[in-house]
């Protein structure tokens, strides 16, 4: 076979668990890590994220071994296109694996040091309480977050780093990635973000002259529609909140 392209192969065919068996292990190990702290702190949105952040090494590992050592058949096809092409349909499953064991476990409440985002909203909540009877427009609302609920947006960004960092010791790639940082930020962005839609709204129930800026749900048929913009919907509602 002198030449194989991607779209002649019959993959239904190739027996997957006689390959890369070793580094699909340490895939495997690496995402039932990160699964922990995912579960630990309620992510679940940011589940496959966190998975691909901290596993980039393991899944290079296996992509790598799928283009030195192909199923059969594929000997025509590139080292390079063996391992991408090849690479998703093993971690494909692995992710979709990890997504269910996430819905099998039962819900439950945190504890101790689990608990660092319940005490950040805590502290939101108690400042939207006593700014909505001042009236603050949202961006002054989200200036007094900055300096009041600080303490508790570090001890959460701290502690969901540390967890991380914890787990990727044990991985080939032993820190964290830019990656990962960025999602923790991301993390608590959003949580902070909320918050302030959240408070905009209230503010438009006394202030009924005040504009909303909650974005109808849009459904085509039995589900919502998917937007082809490129900005989520929740972060156009939070850029009309502090502007309004």
């Amino acid at each position: 076979m002198s030449s194989v392209a991607a779209k002649d192969i019959d993959y239904d065919k190739i027996d997957y668990s006689q390959f890369a068996q070793s580094e699909r292990k340490s895939l495997a190990k690496c995402f039932l890590d990160m699964l922990a702290v995912v579960q630990r702190h309620k992510l679940r949105n940011e589940l496959t994220d966190f998975l691909e952040a901290g596993c980039q090494a393991e899944m290079r590992a296996v992509e790598s071994e799928l283009g030195r050592h192909p199923p059969p058949g594929l000997d025509g096809m590139s080292e390079e296109l063996r391992g991408r092409v090849l690479g998703p349909m093993f971690i494909g499953p692995m992710e979709t694996a990890a997504i269910e064991i996430y819905k099998d476990q039962k819900a439950s409440f945190c504890t101790g040091d689990a608990c660092v985002f319940d005490a950040y909203r805590k502290c939101i909540m108690l400042q939207a309480a006593d700014d909505i009877v001042r009236r603050l427009k949202p961006t002054e609302f989200e200036n007094q977050l900055k300096v009041k609920c600080k303490v508790s947006e570090i001890a959460a960004r701290a502690t969901l780093t540390n967890d991380f960092l914890g787990v990727q010791r044990l991985q080939r790639e032993p820190e964290l990635s830019e990656k990962t940082r960025e999602l923790i930020d991301g993390v608590i962005k959003e949580i902070r973000q909320a918050s302030i839609i959240s408070y905009a709204e209230d503010l438009v129930k006394v202030q009924p002259g005040r504009k909303s800026c909650k974005i109808p749900i849009e459904m085509c048929g039995k589900t919502e529609c998917i937007s082809l913009d490129d900005v989520p919907k929740s972060q156009r509602e939070y850029e009309c909140a502090i502007q309004n």
